[in-house]
């Protein structure tokens, strides 16, 4: 993931679709559960800032 991730980021030349959809078909779930770390993560800074400023 960390490759498809820098040639997403970085432009790395020309990405294939075909490679995209073949990893997305397969590691669809990476995604998923990096968006509800995502989610805890702010949920935490939020609740902390709320904590803070009360």
């Amino acid at each position: 993931m960390n490759g498809f991730r820098n040639i997403l980021v970085h432009r790395y030349g020309h990405v294939d679709d075909e490679i995209v959809y073949r990893i997305l078909s397969i590691r669809l779930n990476d995604f998923y559960d990096f968006e509800k770390q995502v989610d805890r993560y702010l949920e935490l800074m939020c609740t902390k800032w709320n904590k803070r400023s009360t």
